[in-house]
């Protein structure tokens, strides 16, 4: 299941389009640009969108999920307007678009 540390040539950072699924959540959701408020880069969708920061704190890749997608482990920050931020774990799809290779 586990595969071997990406850390030693890869980084892993959030873009917009990636799929990402809290520990408590039955479906995930893609993060969507936050382009109105400084203090969060995504947005997740909803009634009302909420503002994000994804983080993440994986240090291998993994198939949690049985299919042939890549994840790695994640803190979703959810940004608080005057009351305090809430975090949670989850999973953050891997994908071309979010891979950066280190020379």
């Amino acid at each position: 299941m586990r595969q071997n540390q990406f850390r030693n040539w890869m980084e892993v950072k959030p873009t917009v389009g990636t799929f990402v699924v809290c520990d408590e959540w039955a479906h995930g959701a893609v993060l969507n640009p936050c382009d109105d408020w400084d203090k969060a880069d995504f947005r997740l969708p909803g009634h009302v969108p909420f503002a994000v920061n994804v983080v993440v704190t994986g240090r291998t890749l993994q198939n949690p999920f049985g299919s042939a997608t890549t994840f790695v482990r994640c803190k979703v920050v959810f940004v608080g307007d005057c009351a305090p931020d809430v975090e949670a774990r989850g999973w953050m799809e891997v994908t071309e678009q979010n891979k950066v290779f280190k020379e």
